[in-house]
């Protein structure tokens, strides 16, 4: 359920890997109702608006910090990951793993092209 989320009814959740099992509380997600709907909206508006006020210096120590607890929390986000797929532990090990030091290049590589723009421009 997410933060706000005021209808409390839930849906069926089922996977493939779901199927042989019975059902059970954990296969079970909250239905948001329009109210929740909105909500969500004006908070991602919200938040869009003073991300987008943010220097991209101060973005990229997020994005950092972000793809530095990804990695520290590995085992916990791929446990999560294989959980909700059915994907082998293993296999979400290696994705958790690579998606950290994608992030940390892309924020980096993004960073570059803004110092340097003024100087490929001519300015």
């Amino acid at each position: 359920m997410y933060r706000g989320q005021k209808s409390g009814d839930s849906v069926p959740a089922a996977t493939e890997a779901d199927e042989a099992d019975e059902a059970d509380e954990a296969d079970e997600a909250d239905e948001a109702d329009e109210a929740d709907e909105a909500a969500a909206l004006a908070a991602a508006e919200r938040g869009f608006a003073l991300w987008s006020k943010t220097p991209a210096w101060e973005r990229a120590a997020v994005l950092r910090r972000a793809a530095d607890l990804l990695r520290a929390r590995n085992e916990t986000y791929a446990f999560l990951m294989s959980g909700e797929t059915g994907k082998p532990l293993l296999e979400a090990r290696g994705e958790v793993n690579a998606s950290a030091p994608k992030q940390r290049s892309g924020c980096d590589s993004r960073l570059w092209r803004i110092a340097w723009a003024p100087v490929f421009r001519g300015v």
